[in-house]
């Protein structure tokens, strides 16, 4: 009998442990918020631990940024290197403004870079949003044999983006930590 060639990946992979998830949304308004003492919603984080907890992933991680490269990527090293998650999200700052720094801050951090990724969530953004998604730069990577994916902050795109990455997370994770 011919064996599908990933066959074996999937199985293992469908028996590794749940994947731990680390959530940073960059928000300069809502971080200043934050400081300020206000209460903050946060639909999109709250969009992602919806998601990851549905998929039986847990959360070990989460935090609210300000838009600057350094602090992005001290919440990412925190958050792969520190918590030691295995999925860190970064949501928001995946624009073209001047504000829109999360794919800089990311990007110089990875080992690899998964395009695939991106193209995906990028057709199915245009069939969702049309022509505005052509200003969204999402990216997933790995860093240190686990997986960094950025979405743009926009509800919707992160449940669009949760929906292409929940189904494929173990398995990215397997091949990632292969030797």
């Amino acid at each position: 009998m011919n064996r599908h060639p990933h066959e074996n990946h999937e199985r293992a992979s469908a028996e590794m442990a749940q994947p731990e998830f680390g959530i940073i949304v960059a928000s300069t308004s809502r971080y200043h918020e934050k400081k300020s003492g206000k209460e903050v919603t946060d639909e999109s984080g709250d969009r992602v631990v919806a998601a990851a907890s549905k998929a039986g992933f847990k959360v070990t991680f989460r935090t609210l940024v300000d838009d600057e490269i350094h602090e992005i990527r001290y919440a990412i090293l925190k958050s792969i290197v520190d918590v030691r998650c295995d999925v860190c999200v970064v949501v928001g700052g995946t624009g073209i403004s001047g504000r829109d720094v999360t794919v800089e801050a990311t990007r110089p951090l990875l080992d690899k870079s998964l395009p695939g990724f991106a193209v995906r969530f990028q057709l199915e953004s245009i069939e969702q949003v049309g022509s505005s998604a052509m200003i969204s730069r999402a990216v997933a990577g790995v860093l240190r044999k686990s997986l960094v994916v950025c979405l743009p902050g926009s509800p919707e795109a992160v449940d669009k983006g949760m929906e292409i990455l929940i189904p494929a997370v173990k398995h990215m994770l397997f091949i990632a930590r292969k030797d």
